[in-house]
C-alpha cells in the first residue's frame, strides 16, 4: 500500500476514567476511544473508534474523523474507515474495508472486498478499480492496528506487513524500540513502541501500544521525508465488558 495521507490518519478512538477500564481479557474486546488529530504542532480535530461485533461471526472497527476548532474554518470534511473482519487463529483477517470523505470540496470513496475461499481482492475507488491475488497475512490499512496489537500481545511480530491500499500491496519492515510511558487522560500507561518503515518511500508509522489498554494503540505518527507529521493521541477509552471478545475460527 502507498498508505494515503488521510487512510493513515484516519488509520486511528468521554467515556470511563482509564484506570480500571480494561474490560474482557480478549486482545480484541470491544471498546469505543477518542483521539486528538494534529499535523505537526497544529490540533486540527479529532476521531472517535470503536470495535465490536457485526454479527454472523464478524466484527467491525469503525473511525469518524473531523475537524474541530480553526481547522472547522477551512474543511469541513468528514472521513470514515470501516474494516469488517473475522479472526482466524486468533489474529484478525479483513472481509471488506472502506473509506469515505464527505462534506467537502473533494469527495472520495474507496471499498475493498477480500475473499479469502479464491485468494482475491476487488478494490474499486474514485471510479477506479483492480482485482489483486491475495496472501496469507494481508491486512487493509485499518485493521492494521489491530493486528500489530495482537501480534505484540503474543510477542510475535511478524518480519514485514502487507497493506492493501487501491488493491496494491506494500510491505512495512517493524521495529520494536524502546518502551515508553504515555499519560492518557491523566493517567500514565506504559507503552510498547513499533515502528513500521516503507523503505521504497522512507514513510515511517510509530505506534504506542498499551498492555494495560488490549495493547491498543495510544499514539499513532506518520512521518515523510518532506511532508508533514500527522499524529494522532488517545484522549479517553472505555471497553464494553458486556459484550464478548472477537471468536476465533480454526
Amino acid at each position: 500500500m502507498a498508505l494515503s495521507t488521510a487512510g493513515m490518519i484516519v488509520a486511528l478512538l468521554g467515556l470511563l476514567p482509564i484506570a480500571g477500564a480494561r474490560g474482557d481479557d480478549g486482545v480484541l474486546a470491544p471498546y469505543h476511544a477518542d483521539y486528538s488529530l494534529a499535523r505537526n504542532s497544529l490540533t486540527l480535530g479529532t476521531a472517535h473508534f470503536s470495535l465490536g461485533p457485526d454479527g454472523a461471526g464478524s466484527y467491525l472497527y469503525k473511525s469518524v474523523s473531523h475537524a474541530t476548532g480553526l481547522a472547522a474554518l477551512f474543511a469541513s470534511d468528514v472521513i470514515t474507515q470501516k474494516s469488517r473482519f473475522e479472526v482466524v487463529d486468533g489474529q484478525p483477517r479483513p472481509l471488506s474495508y472502506s473509506y469515505t470523505q464527505t462534506g467537502g470540496k473533494h469527495e472520495q470513496t474507496e471499498e475493498t472486498r477480500f475473499d479469502w475461499s479464491k485468494m482475491l481482492a476487488h478494490s474499486e475507488w474514485n471510479g477506479h478499480s483492480r482485482n489483486g491475488a491475495l496472501k496469507p497475512g494481508v491486512s487493509d490499512v485499518f485493521l492494521i492496528q489491530l493486528l500489530l496489537a495482537v501480534d505484540t500481545s503474543e510477542a510475535k511480530l511478524a518480519q514485514q506487513y502487507a497493506l492493501l491500499n487501491h488493491g496494491e500491496a506494500t510491505s512495512y519492515q517493524p521495529r520494536q524500540l524502546e518502551a515508553q510511558k504515555m499519560k492518557v487522560d491523566g493517567t500514565v500507561v506504559d507503552t510498547t513502541v513499533l515502528e513500521l518503515k516503507d523503505p521504497k518511500k522512507g514513510r515511517t508509522i510509530s505506534l504506542w501500544l498499551a498492555p494495560a489498554l488490549h495493547y491498543l494503540p495510544v499514539q499513532i505518527r506518520q512521518s515523510e521525508p518532506g511532508k508533514a507529521t500527522f499524529t494522532l493521541t488517545m484522549d479517553d477509552i472505555s471497553f464494553d465488558s458486556a459484550a464478548p471478545s472477537a471468536a476465533s475460527k480454526h
